[in-house]
């Protein structure tokens, strides 16, 4: 599927279904030197106070049958949830899991009120994949998209508003665009969203797919020409 950028009126060669990010909102480099804060790929720890895991917000497309949009978010978790969710890691059948509280740590674009600290539970999915987030069914326009889908319409819209129009991000959160997108149209911002070539993606060892790709690379999980 191509389209043309309302924006800059470009037509782009396939749209892209998964976004990213690589720390939570929270997370600032100062707490890189930091010897109880660590960020990894999957889970971050801030002063051993404060322990996140990344997830997938999936959210499904209406009118294209078994397509799926998703958004990389992170979640806090209690102490004991995430002690509890590192000792299964790497255990075949963790899926069987109850799902787990926590709060999403991630600021996305597009949504007011913000989707800091709205409620979510987390569901432990196999080993090698990526927990799926399901927030508390409230009025929040992004807990509404995840209940009732949404169109490729408002697809083309995310794709075209973080490309070009992202605004200014919140201080305590990463920039996630991808530098590909940022050339395809012609419009320079430090890559802070990028997309994911599979939004399942896990660091663990076993795992079929891939860690979010680079923001460099091309491959960026779109729905392709039709």
């Amino acid at each position: 599927m191509s389209y043309v950028c309302r924006r800059c009126g470009e037509r782009h060669r396939g749209l892209p279904m998964s976004y990213g990010t690589d720390a939570p909102a929270y997370w600032d480099q100062s707490l890189a030197g930091d010897k109880s804060s660590t960020l990894g790929q999957e889970q971050c720890i801030m002063k051993d106070e404060h322990f996140f895991v990344r997830g997938r917000l999936v959210i499904p497309v209406t009118d294209a049958p078994g397509t799926e949009f998703d958004w990389g978010v992170w979640v806090s978790l209690s102490r004991d949830s995430f002690t509890r969710a590192l000792s299964l890691w790497t255990t075949p059948g963790r899926e069987r899991e109850q799902p787990y509280f926590g709060w999403m740590s991630t600021e996305l674009p597009l949504y007011h009120p913000s989707t800091l600290s709205l409620k979510t539970r987390v569901h432990t999915r196999a080993v090698g994949q990526r927990p799926l987030i399901e927030l508390e069914p409230t009025d929040h326009p992004l807990a509404v998209e995840q209940r009732t889908g949404i169109t490729l319409a408002r697809v083309q819209e995310i794709a075209e508003t973080l490309l070009h129009a992202l605004p200014a991000p919140h201080p305590r959160t990463r920039s996630l665009l991808g530098a590909s997108e940022q050339r395809a149209c012609r419009f320079r911002r430090p890559a802070s969203w990028h997309c994911w070539r599979g939004p399942h993606a896990s660091s663990h060892g076993k795992s079929r797919y891939n860690a979010p790709i680079p923001a460099d690379l091309h491959d960026c999980g779109t729905l392709g020409d039709r």
